[in-house]
């Protein structure tokens, strides 16, 4: 799955210096909270998976990848849709937190879904 900034979004604050509005980027999970939904993205520091609202993107490209599982929440949690690898309860906040483990486990996700797109 790809997206692209709609062009006004990119003045918004928490874009800015983030994203661009003229590149195709790579959709990593997707986060589902009742009408709400977020797409993890690789910024433009190529190091941060972000978060995004869904609604500041025009989807370019609808292919689901096939290294995704739904990974569905308690109440009051969003449902999501990633690799296995990052399914795990606690594995963004082990991310964020510099553990090697997270960490490996990002890279190979993302080198797979990355060829895969």
């Amino acid at each position: 799955m790809k997206v692209r900034l709609k062009p006004a979004p990119a003045n918004r604050e928490n874009v800015r210096g983030w994203l661009r509005p003229d590149v195709d980027y790579v959709v990593l999970s997707v986060e589902v909270l009742g009408d709400e939904s977020a797409y993890r993205i690789v910024t433009e520091d190529n190091a941060t998976p972000a978060l995004f609202e869904s609604s500041l993107f025009d989807v370019t490209d609808e292919s689901v990848p096939g290294l995704w599982v739904q990974v569905s929440q308690a109440h009051g949690k969003p449902d999501q849709r990633m690799p296995r690898a990052w399914s795990a309860d606690g594995f963004w906040e082990a991310f964020f937190d510099g553990d090697p483990g997270a960490r490996r486990a990002y890279a190979r996700a993302l080198v797979d879904l990355m060829a895969a797109a």
